[in-house]
């Protein structure tokens, strides 16, 4: 009697039901796949599937602005932002992706904006491209809580508030990418820190301190001596079910 073959058991997924693909960091929760990039690289469909599992989600995130420095407190750096699809329609063929890299923390100025991060077709620029403390999408702080404290940079769901910088957005991995970098304060009291990574300000002993989430803006720095802290880089992530 011949061996039958489970769908999925052939070497060249001829006759699996599943999309399958290749490219960036894989990883597995449940019955989905992540393909995650950190930087440049190439995403191929080598099976498309068929039915409702042949799509996939993806989102992009652009890489953050550095955060300001300078006197009576800098800005913190706005977030890229972020850019997503799903229920896209697979088809055979090899995607670039590309990352933007973040920005440099400024030294008595403003930081370096982020870079686009693309895929797809699709832009996500990063933050301050355009004006300092934002991005495509949201506005930084204003009005400080206090004297001497920079304000908070856009983040990729959210404006800037007052010196804490903006929310980033749930990813379809349940994960805050694109904080807004916290502004810094002109004194000795507790650095502005807030969630979705954005970099912490700085105070009158610390520097800005770099983004931690892919996309985060960096954290302004409280003199011109000090520099702001570093945007992080983009995130590019793939889901599909297997």
């Amino acid at each position: 009697m011949p061996l039958v073959k489970p769908f999925g058991f052939f070497g060249n997924n001829a006759f699996s039901p599943y999309m399958d693909a290749t490219g960036g960091t894989i990883t597995t929760s449940g019955s989905f796949r992540f393909h995650t990039f950190t930087a440049d690289g190439t995403f191929e469909i080598t099976n498309v599937g068929s039915g409702a599992l042949a799509f996939y989600d993806y989102v992009i995130v652009g890489s953050g602005e550095g955060g300001r420095s300078a006197n009576n407190a800098g800005d913190g750096g706005a977030s890229g932002i972020a850019r997503a699809d799903t229920a896209v329609p697979s088809a055979l063929g090899t995607y670039s992706i590309v990352i933007g890299e973040g920005g440099a923390g400024g030294l008595n100025g403003f930081g370096d904006p982020g870079e686009s991060t693309t895929a797809f077709s699709n832009t996500a620029t990063g933050g301050g491209v355009t004006t300092p403390g934002r991005n495509a999408d949201f506005n930084d702080g204003s009005s400080p809580s206090e004297t001497d404290a920079g304000t908070g940079g856009a983040g990729a769901g959210g404006n800037g508030n007052q010196s804490l910088g903006g929310n980033g957005v749930n990813t379809i991995i349940g994960t805050d990418y694109g904080g807004g970098g916290n502004g810094g304060r002109r004194n000795a009291n507790t650095p502005y820190s807030s969630g979705a990574g954005g970099g912490t300000g700085g105070n009158f002993t610390t520097n800005g301190s770099d983004g931690t989430a892919y996309g985060a803006g960096g954290g302004g720095s409280c003199y011109s001596t000090r520099p702001g802290g570093a945007g992080a880089d983009g995130v590019c992530v793939i889901k599909y079910q297997f």
